[in-house]
């Protein structure tokens, strides 16, 4: 994994409050401090492109379903994304559905 996508993976984390916080949030001001308004655009196309993932709510699926599958997605279109990140941006898919 190059120093890059590690950069991207931690903003993702740290711009969710992925572990940290209860529900997401979005500390863009924490983001441009620590990597610069440059990342923070990558973690903002991510974070759309994970939401703009069409879900077959028809399946009855459960929201952890749902979460599971985007988060499978991601994986496939970002294969070195690491564990963090992806589960980062399947609990914010889960939240933004509830």
């Amino acid at each position: 994994m190059t120093l890059e996508i590690q950069n991207l993976c931690l903003a993702i984390v740290t711009f969710l409050g992925f572990g940290e916080s209860v529900s997401p949030r979005h500390d863009r001001e924490k983001i441009i401090e620590i990597f610069g308004r440059e990342l923070l655009d990558k973690v903002l196309l991510v974070l759309g492109e994970a939401g703009a993932i069409e879900v077959n709510w028809s399946n009855n699926l459960t929201l952890a379903e749902a979460g599971e599958l985007v988060r499978r997605e991601m994986q496939r279109r970002h294969p070195d994304f690491d564990d963090l990140a992806l589960d980062a941006i399947a609990w914010k898919y889960t939240y933004d559905w509830r």
